[in-house]
């Protein structure tokens, strides 16, 4: 699994080398680099979230997505205890945009998914198409004796 994380890594990086010249808040200029553009012409918008989970019970951490559409292909968890275990759903926005009804339920990929301790990634080789304002919900059941705080890296990808 290692090695293949290293590989999209790689992918990514040495996808793209375009530099936008820039200036940061303190008007001294900065270069960008599309480094995490993937091959296929979409770039990485990986973005992480931590949520304090309950001890021995059920904790629901929730990241909406603020990009008009997303590639969601992966999920990383750092800080987990064996035995600790998710739920991944994606729920609709607000509004119902997509199934008419408020927050529903529109997909579950993880069913009682256990994770390995202290760090857990799970790279798909396919990938879901998200869009503004839909949910991904994680139901994060915990079996320590005490509250802990749990990382979650989410892989999305946006294309130009």
């Amino acid at each position: 699994m290692k090695l293949f994380i290293l590989a999209l890594f790689c992918n990514l990086v040495l996808a793209g080398t375009t530099v936008i010249p820039d200036k940061d808040m303190a008007g001294n200029v900065i270069t960008r680099s599309d480094s995490f553009a993937s091959k296929h012409n979409y770039n990485f918008r990986g973005t992480g979230m931590m949520c304090m989970t309950a001890a021995s019970s059920m904790t629901t951490c929730q990241f909406t997505i603020t990009y008009n559409h997303v590639k969601f292909n992966g999920l990383r968890v750092i800080g987990a205890v064996i035995g600790d275990k998710v739920n991944l759903k994606v729920k609709d926005t607000v509004a119902g945009t997509y199934s008419t009804v408020p927050n529903a339920i529109l997909n579950q990929f993880g069913f009682n998914w256990y994770l390995a301790k202290d760090q857990h990634t799970e790279i798909l080789p396919y990938a879901s198409d998200l869009y503004i304002g839909m949910i991904i919900v994680i139901e994060y059941t915990s079996v320590s004796t005490s509250s802990n705080n749990v990382y979650f890296n989410y892989y999305m990808h946006e294309q130009p």
